[in-house]
This record gives structure tokens, C-alpha cells and sequence, in this order.
């Protein structure tokens, strides 16, 4: 899920531009990272040279000016498509996705210790209400990782995909409730197709009298098949729900965090400490109350660990894509998630979409093309807008 498209954004890059991060128009609440959990920011390079165009150099030449243009697209479609496939290779080799990510978030953490040590940032910092807002920052954000991973085992991926995408919405009428905001018409127009696109993929019994398809889902390393069970189907369609929501309270945190200057970075290591706490406690569990055998010694195990150090990757991709591409867009192409999700399950499994799991992730899709589009045009105006009052400016002082 760039999608949660989930987690973990690290750059040292957001530390060195944070002062342009807080002026920056075009910072919405659309920027949405490929891992559910934490927003990276974006910097708008066209907005800084309008505000700053002394610094301007000679023109790009057309070759570079294609691919500054096409390699925010490519970094995001790139990303979103490691991510997806990571996450699907790793549930066709059997393994606990909770116990192939630990391996990643060790090195996230090693990682992101060693920069704030450099930096020397303080690991907490802030007033009492600031401390209270990353606690439930970190451990909205870690909710969001286990709840994705943790749905992966009742329902599939693209259901998955398409549920927790939701956030997108929910994270707009939150912010537009928290702030007392009057919706736009984009936002009223997107919700219904996101809560049609949400019964459309979950298909409730009392409005759907289809059978439920056969599913082969992963509980805890081992496989239980379900045959025409609206169970465990519900069971995933509540954690997948929960993901979008506490994702969505992830993103308007860290966005009022950082807005007062709690390093990026610093939020990161929270989350990443929180998230592999958990996934440390869920090993306890396994082994002391379930009396689970130990897997990190099976091949199946070290090599999801690896395939799943591909998301760094995907992170970092991320990072490239908000850079260069705006917000809007961004959010859009990270919807890609949900067409990965449908192809690789209908081409590499036994289990094929449904007609309306098909219409649902296309509703969701348009409500978030639908938002992206309106913010879209109306960063334009904006910038616009600035472009004009800069020259005007300039004019007067010229004369």
C-alpha cells in the first residue's frame, strides 16, 4: 500500500529542506507515502524558483527537461510496484509477513539512529501536548504496519489495497473536521464512491447473496483453506478499515508535528522502534503462548526477509517521486498499487477476481483521481496566482 503504501520515508533530504517544507503552498494532505504509515513532504522546485529566481542557472536542455518531467512518474509507479510485489511474493512463500519485516526494520533503525546521532538531534524533544502527539504519531503509524500485514492473512491483496486506500478520503474529512473546514465538492463527490467502491469489495451478505470465494489464507505460517466464509472475510475487512483510519491520523500528526519543528527524522526512529517492538512481542507470543517453532532459520524465512528489504528501496523511491512530482499527481499514481495488486493475483494464483471486487477498486480509484484532480488544478491556480504577485512586485521596483 503505497499503500500503505505504509511506512517508513527516511531522508536526510527532508532535514536539509525543512525550511522550505513549512513555506511551501503546495504541501497538502493528499502527499502520501507508498507504506501506509508515515507522509513524506513534498517541495514544490517550480514554486522555489518563483520565489527565488535569482538562483535560477541556464536552461535544462529538452532531454533533461523529459526526464525531470517523466521521473516523477517513473519513481512512483517504480515504487508502488516493489512494494506490491514484495508484499504478494512473500504470502506465496508461506511466511508470516509480521516476521519477514524484522530484518527491515532493523536496519531502518540501526539506520536512522546513526543519522540522528550525526545530526545530533535530541531523540525526544518538545512540550507535553507535542509528546502526548507523537506517542499516538508512532503508534498510530505502527498500527497502520500491523493492521496491513495483519489483513493480508483473511482477505487479498487487491481487497486489501483498495480498503486501505481509503486513508486518502478519511484523512481529508478528518483534517476538514479537526479544522472545521467546509468540504470542497471534490470531497463530497469522493466520499460516496469510496463508501460504494468499500461495499462493493466487501460485499456484505445481506446486500450480496453471491457465495464468498474459496480462500486460502495464511494464519500465523500455517494454511487454512475457507471455503464460503463470510468470517474471516469480515475479520480483514475491519483490520483493513482500521489501517486507512489510523493511517489517516498518522498523516495529519506528522504533518502538525513537523509544521513545529520536530525533525522528520526523529519521528521516524518513534515509529520504527514502536513497529519493531511489535513485531518483537509478536514473536514472544508465538513461541511462549502459541508454542510456535522458531522459522528464522528457514530458507522460505531469510528469503522473504531479503525480498522485503526491497521496500527500502521503494522508500527511497518515494522520496525521488515527492521531489519532483506534485502532491496531487503523486496520490494518483500511487492508486497503481491497487492495478499490481489485481494483476499479480489474477495471473500468479488460483483465485480470480470478482466483478464487483473489480467495480469497487475502480470506484476507489476514481475518488481519489477525482481529489487528486481538484487539488491538482487548484495548486495551479495558486501558483499562478504567486507568479503574478512576484512580477507585479518586481515591476514596482523596478519603476
Amino acid at each position: 500500500m503505497n499503500g500503505v503504501h505504509e511506512l517508513t520515508i527516511f531522508s536526510t533530504d527532508l532535514e536539509n529542506h525543512y525550511d522550505e517544507l513549512l513555506i511551501a503552498p503546495e504541501k497538502d494532505i493528499l502527499t502520501l507515502p507508498v507504506d501506509p504509515s508515515v507522509e513524506p513532504v513534498y517541495v514544490s522546485h517550480e514554486y522555489l524558483n518563483v520565489i527565488n529566481p535569482v538562483t535560477v542557472k541556464s536552461s535544462p536542455s529538452i532531454t533533461q527537461n523529459i526526464f525531470r518531467t517523466l521521473s516523477g512518474i517513473f519513481y512512483s509507479l517504480t515504487s508502488s510496484f516493489l512494494f506490491t510485489c514484495s508484499t504478494f511474493v512473500v504470502k506465496q512463500l508461506k511466511v508470516d509477513l509480521l516476521d519477514a519485516l524484522i530484518l527491515r526494520l532493523i536496519l531502518q533503525t540501526v539506520t536512522i539512529i546513526a543519522f540522528i546521532i550525526y545530526k545530533k538531534y535530541p531523540f525526544f524533544s518538545g512540550t507535553k501536548k507535542q509528546l502526548l502527539l507523537q506517542l499516538v504519531c508512532c503508534l498510530s503509524g505502527a498500527g497502520a504496519l500491523t493492521a496491513f500485514f495483519v489483513g493480508y492473512r483473511y482477505i487479498p491483496l487487491p481487497d486489501l489495497t483498495t480498503l486501505a486506500y481509503t486513508r486518502v478520503i478519511w484523512t481529508l474529512l478528518l483534517t476538514s473536521i479537526i479544522y472545521r473546514e467546509k468540504p470542497s465538492i471534490a470531497i463530497l463527490g469522493a466520499i460516496p464512491l469510496a463508501i460504494l467502491g468499500v461495499i462493493f469489495v466487501a460485499q456484505p451478505t445481506f446486500l450480496f447473496n453471491n457465495k464468498m470465494p474459496q480462500v486460502s489464507n495464511m494464519i500465523l505460517n500455517s494454511t487454512i483453506t475457507v471455503t464460503n466464509s463470510s468470517k474471516y472475510r469480515y475479520i480483514g475487512f475491519s483490520v483493513a478499515l482500521f489501517c486507512a483510519l489510523s493511517s489517516s491520523v498518522n498523516v495529519i500528526l506528522f504533518k502538525q508535528l513537523v509544521t513545529c519543528k520536530i525533525k522528520s527524522s526523529v519521528l521516524m526512529f518513534q515509529f520504527v522502534i514502536v513497529a519493531l517492538s511489535i513485531l518483537i512481542l509478536n514473536q514472544f507470543y508465538k513461541y511462549f503462548i502459541e508454542h510456535k517453532p522458531i522459522i528464522l532459520l528457514k530458507w522460505q524465512f531469510i528469503i522473504a526477509s531479503f525480498i522485503c528489504l526491497l521496500q527500502i528501496l521503494s522508500s527511497t523511491l518515494v522520496q525521488k517521486a515527492i521531489k519532483r512530482e506534485n502532491p496531487s499527481v503523486y496520490t494518483i499514481l500511487c492508486s497503481s498499487d491497487i492495478i499490481y495488486a489485481i494483476i499479480l493475483q489474477n495471473l500468479f494464483t488460483n483465485m480470480k477476481s470478482a466483478l464487483f471486487a473489480l467495480l469497487g477498486s475502480l470506484l476507489v480509484i476514481s475518488s481519489v483521481i477525482l481529489i487528486g484532480g481538484y487539488k491538482l488544478f487548484k495548486n495551479r491556480q495558486a501558483l499562478k496566482l504567486d507568479k503574478q504577485r512576484v512580477h507585479k512586485e518586481k515591476f514596482k521596483t523596478i519603476t
